[in-house]
């Protein structure tokens, strides 16, 4: 039993800062493609969708106090963390979420047009940044295939129309340039 309240309130603090790194994080990153399988896109249409959502959720767990004096508990180890619940708070989840899209805006001449959007935002507010729409256009090549590459993706243009686009995604280099995320 800890009869100082100074130390009381300490072990407090330390339990609850060792609690707050226990909480369950995974990071996921979702595309709408597959390596070299063809797709079409129509006029207006998204390409490509990449999506990464990094998600964090626990219980809010605290020692039971009363008189300065920190009651018995149990301890139990979860993530490698040690922590001494006696009452329970509901689940958290904070969801962080990073969206990149390519949409195919049409033709022009000899040259494609594609439109490259990032949506961002905390539990499902994601929203467009202006400072993140891109215009881009690329030539088509005369003879053999046409290869695009935004960041490190790169499609094969198999067909380029008016109205809709053919391609396949040759790869992706692990998406390595899509942003660190980390939650407030």
């Amino acid at each position: 039993m800890i009869n100082n309240t100074k130390t009381a309130l300490i072990a407090i603090i330390i339990t609850s800062s060792v609690l707050a790194s226990c909480s369950p994080s995974q990071i996921l990153v979702e595309t709408n493609y597959e390596f070299d399988q063809p797709l079409i896109a129509r006029v207006g249409s998204e390409m490509l969708v990449v999506e990464k959502t990094h998600q964090t959720s626990g219980v809010h767990r605290y020692l039971q106090h009363a008189s300065n004096v920190i009651e018995t508990f149990d301890i139990h180890t979860t993530c490698g963390c040690i922590f001494a619940p006696v009452y329970e708070t509901p689940s958290i989840t904070k969801t962080f979420n990073f969206i990149g899209t390519l949409t195919y805006t049409g033709k022009s001449g000899s040259n494609i047009k594609v439109a490259y959007r990032e949506y961002s935002g905390v539990n499902n507010r994601a929203i467009a940044q202006p400072a993140f729409y891109l215009d881009l256009e690329y030539p088509l090549e005369d003879e053999g295939p046409t290869i695009i590459t935004y960041q490190d993706i790169r499609i094969e243009v198999i067909v380029a129309t008016g109205s809709y686009i053919q391609f396949k995604v040759l790869g992706d280099h692990g998406l390595n340039w899509l942003p660190e995320v980390d939650l407030p």
